[in-house]
C-alpha cells in the first residue's frame, strides 16, 4: 500500500503539468510504465468468501511494441481468513482495440493469468510453565507463492493526463480456484519512465 499512495502523491505533483491537445496528438506510449492501483472483486459463484474484496498494489507495464504490452501487477487485498497477508499476482497482455488521437492504446482487450500469494510473519512466543521452566517459540516469516491457476479476461482503458503519467482503468472477468467466478474493477496512475515521448 505505501507503493500505491507514494504512486498517488507523484501523480498529483506531475498532474501540475497537463499535456497541450497538439502534445498529446504527437506522444506515444513509454516502453516501461510503472503504476499503482485500487481494485474491488465482486464474487458471482464462490464456495466461501466476503461479499466485496478490495485490494492494491503496484503494476509494471513493459510496452513490446508501439501499442502491445504486457502487464504486471500484484495486489494485497482483503478482508481475508488468514493471519498475514494475502494477495494475487496478475500477468496479462493488453491489445489494442481502439486506439487514442496520439496513436496508442485507448481502450485494450486483456487477457492473463492470475496466482496467490500470502506472507505470514509469526512473531517469537514465550510461555512460562508452572515450575518456572520457559519454552521459546521461535518466530518465522513464511512466503507462499501458487503457480497462476486462474483465467483472465476483460478490457481496460488508459489516459495520458500529464508530461509522465496516464490514468488507467480497468474491468475484467476472473474464472478459476483463486475467485471461483469474480468481476474485477480498478483504477490507478501509471507513470511512464523517460515520459510520453
Amino acid at each position: 500500500m505505501t507503493c500505491l499512495c507514494l504512486s498517488l502523491a507523484t501523480a498529483v505533483t506531475l498532474a501540475a503539468s497537463p499535456v497541450s491537445p497538439d502534445e498529446a496528438s504527437s506522444r506515444s506510449r513509454a516502453r516501461v510504465e510503472i503504476g499503482g492501483v485500487v481494485s474491488g472483486i465482486l464474487p458471482i459463484v464462490s464456495e466461501d468468501g466476503p461479499p466485496v474484496v478490495v485490494g492494491g498494489g503496484p503494476s509494471v507495464t513493459v510496452n513490446l511494441w508501439r501499442q502491445i504490452g504486457i502487464e504486471m501487477l500484484a495486489e494485497a487485498v482483503g478482508p481475508v481468513e488468514s493471519s498475514g497477508t494475502f494477495g494475487y499476482y496478475l500477468t496479462q497482455v493488453k491489445v489494442p482495440i481502439r486506439k487514442s488521437s496520439s496513436g496508442g492504446r485507448a481502450l485494450s482487450l486483456t487477457a492473463g493469468v492470475a496466482g496467490a500469494a500470502s506472507y505470514e510473519r509469526i512473531h517469537e512466543r514465550r510461555i512460562v510453565r508452572l515450575d518456572g521452566s520457559t519454552v521459546v517459540h521461535p518466530g518465522f516469516e513464511r512466503l507462499r507463492v501458487a503457480t497462476p491457476n486462474t483465467l483472465s479476461v476483460g478490457v481496460s482503458g488508459d489516459h495520458v493526463f500529464s508530461r509522465h503519467a496516464s490514468s488507467v482503468w480497468a474491468m475484467q472477468a476472473l474464472i478459476g480456484p483463486l475467485a471461483g467466478v469474480a468481476l474485477r474493477a480498478s483504477v490507478g496512475v501509471s507513470f511512464g519512465v523517460g515520459g510520453f515521448r
